[in-house]
């Protein structure tokens, strides 16, 4: 019994630092394919250009925020409403 409860903390606790998701973004100007794995993400933009970004955290509804890119000015704000912020410019993005 408890070898179960050991294994079920540690399997939750494992569930919790690795999320995983994937995301096809369009906005004003293109669109971009976004991989988001444990606390990073990797962005592919329809130019073809692969953006990093150091830093993905889930918000406890579900959305995600996207900063520290490899290119400078650069964060998303992916959820029910979704958004790329470029530099001061905040460019509604449609999700999915």
């Amino acid at each position: 019994m408890k070898k179960f409860f050991l294994i079920l903390v540690i399997g939750c606790l494992l569930n919790n630092i690795g999320h995983a998701a994937s995301f096809t973004c369009k906005y004003s100007g293109g669109s971009s394919k976004i991989k988001i794995s444990g606390g990073t993400a990797v962005e592919t933009t329809s130019a073809g250009i692969v953006i990093k970004y150091s830093n993905a955290e889930k918000t406890p509804k579900g959305a995600y925020n996207l900063t520290g890119s490899s290119k400078d000015n650069r964060a998303w704000f992916i959820g029910a409403i979704s958004f790329l912020l470029l530099g001061a410019q905040m460019n509604s993005a449609e999700c999915r």
